[in-house]
């Protein structure tokens, strides 16, 4: 039985890893930086003196 088109680009399409493009990579990246910093600016905002000059 002969296979469609569609239905050979659907197993060639299985048969690879999805391939995610650079600024997916990039906006990734980003996001995973600021992940741990995200606490540690929350904590510094606790006070509303901690950002009075005195």
């Amino acid at each position: 039985m002969a296979k469609t088109a569609q239905a050979l680009c659907r197993e060639r399409a299985a048969e690879q890893p999805p391939d995610f493009s650079v600024d997916t990579r990039i906006a990734g990246a980003a996001v995973q930086r600021l992940c741990g910093t995200v606490e540690s600016a929350a904590a510094g905002m606790e006070s509303p003196r901690a950002f009075w000059i005195t």
